[in-house]
């Protein structure tokens, strides 16, 4: 990913009629969720793009109670991302939740700065069944491009050794680059040190984040976010957020004390529908929101599309065809329905409403998960 092929994907989100828009988003919230869950929420770090000073938690540590109520909450396909608005690697129960996590099935990913990511954090981390580290590196110092230097910590502060290590083993990492104004010429040293030692590598520019923070941007912005659909995000007060940019926690859609998934798929679908977005979007330049809309899900494609409509006959769509079946969804998804009330008994849509492949499955799969 880079500049151009991150403005083409807007630019291809912008050309979608609102029937496409609304089945794009469809999509996304019937893959299988990421939850971006906030162990932590502060930081050893002061980064000039996190608007840390906007940010208001009950707590700065996950409570013990609160991860057992994360637990019970989960849907059965979700991947735990540990990031949030803090650094994770401060919480002292991490690998003990990682190996809770891996037992019940859920992978799970860590996001960090990496200061604090030494041999022995790493190896219980990995004893206990992470699956993928994404460290953040937004600049690489010159001297460490020559191949053979010492890898057990950079000026950064990032222990590189047991990462190292550990990627040659099979463990997945991953180097998160945000480009600003202010290290644009450090993209392809980051990206070279990091195929260099095994590690794969993510760009994206730098934004405001839902206008917490300073952004040089004044680009148009398309409507739609497929980060809402994709991810949920939950506080280290077990807060339920639209997403990690509402920083401040002015838009709470609930807690995983009192709100079951079945009834965040149900608020989501709705929202959707009826475009219904929050006060923070509308100050959002996150890439990411129309990003994830052209890719149709978190991993980028081998492929990226370029000029097409998000899915096979697409086009056909409007929104007044397909706004009832996602008040469907949203019914089905709270239990208050079994049928769709336009379709038949097995939940099929009409004839005269043409969806692309797959428009039954996102339908069939906001059901409510097993107990």
């Amino acid at each position: 990913m880079n500049a151009s092929t991150t403005q083409n994907l807007i630019d291809l989100t912008a050309s979608w009629t609102p029937g496409q828009r609304l089945q794009a988003h469809l999509t996304l919230l019937a893959n299988p969720p990421l939850i971006d869950l906030e162990p932590v929420s502060t930081c050893n770090l002061v980064c000039s793009f996190c608007p840390r000073e906007r940010i208001h938690r009950q707590v700065r540590f996950m409570r013990p109670g609160t991860f057992e109520a994360v637990l019970a909450w989960l849907p059965k396909n979700a991947t735990v991302m540990l990031a949030g608005l803090g650094e994770p690697t401060l919480h002292p129960a991490l690998p003990a939740w990682v190996r809770r996590l891996t037992r019940l099935g859920t992978p799970t990913c860590l996001v960090t700065n990496g200061t604090r990511l030494d041999t022995p954090l790493l190896d219980a981390l990995v004893d206990a069944g992470i699956a993928q580290v994404q460290v953040s590196l937004h600049d690489i110092p010159r001297s460490l491009e020559t191949p053979h230097q010492d890898l057990k910590r950079n000026p950064a502060g990032i222990h590189l050794q047991p990462l190292v290590r550990h990627a040659r083993r099979g463990l997945r990492v991953r180097i998160n680059f945000v480009e600003s104004e202010d290290n644009r010429d450090a993209a392809p040293r980051v990206e070279a040190f990091a195929r260099e030692h095994g590690f794969s590598f993510f760009w994206r520019r730098r934004h405001n984040r839902g206008g917490h923070a300073h952004s040089p941007r004044t680009a148009p912005r398309p409507p739609g976010c497929g980060i809402f659909p994709s991810v949920t995000f939950v506080t280290v007060d077990g807060v339920i957020l639209p997403c990690a940019n509402d920083a401040a926690a002015r838009h709470p859609l609930g807690s995983v004390h009192d709100l079951p998934w079945a009834r965040i798929i149900a608020h989501k679908t709705r929202i959707i529908t009826h475009a219904n977005w929050f006060e923070v979007c509308t100050r959002c330049d996150d890439d990411y929101r129309w990003v994830l809309l052209a890719q149709q899900g978190l991993d980028e494609p081998a492929h990226l599309p370029g000029t097409a409509a998000p899915h096979p006959g697409a086009g056909d769509l409007t929104h007044e065809a397909l706004e009832p079946h996602a008040e469907w969804m949203a019914r089905t998804a709270l239990g208050h329905e079994e049928t769709d009330p336009q379709g038949d008994e097995t939940g099929r849509l009409p004839p005269r409403v043409t969806v692309p492949d797959g428009g039954n499955r996102i339908a069939r799969s906001v059901r409510p998960l097993p107990p």
